[in-house]
């Protein structure tokens, strides 16, 4: 749920993605490793989108791409085509994400030190790539 309220806010942020604005429709890009993510993974995510307003296939299309972490970049790049709003991913995919666009967030979770790993500067200013955050969100 952590990452799906890390999506939201990147497409609300994003200039054209605020919820509500009449005709506007968001792009996710999901990559994950063989054999992809899992049908509840995949129903927990949009059941969390639809919560929020966005409903696949009236404002929201998801395209999920997977494979072995050789292909990553090849599979970011199929998204960065289809001009997603945003790309999530995971574990080693979040490489080959970074590798093909510096223009589109990436939305990530990884077990390791992000900074260390370069792909991000810091934590609370990660300058291009998003990671999802480790404790959830409360309210204040």
């Amino acid at each position: 749920m952590r990452l799906i309220g890390l999506v939201l806010a990147l497409l609300t942020l994003a200039p054209l993605a605020a919820e509500g604005q009449p005709g506007r429709s968001a792009r996710i890009g999901w990559m994950a490793l063989s054999p992809g993510p899992t049908p509840t993974q995949i129903e927990t995510f949009r059941r969390g989108m639809r919560e929020r307003g966005w409903i696949e296939g009236q404002n929201l299309a998801i395209d999920l791409r997977w494979g072995d972490r050789d292909r990553a970049r090849d599979l970011a790049v199929e998204l960065v085509r289809l001009k997603v709003d945003v790309i999530v991913t995971q574990g080693p995919m979040v490489f080959g994400a970074k590798a093909a666009t510096q223009s589109i967030p990436v939305v990530f979770g990884f077990s390791g030190d992000p900074v260390e790993a370069k792909l991000v500067a810091s934590v609370p200013r990660p300058s291009g790539l998003r990671t999802a955050p480790s404790e959830p969100a409360t309210a204040a």
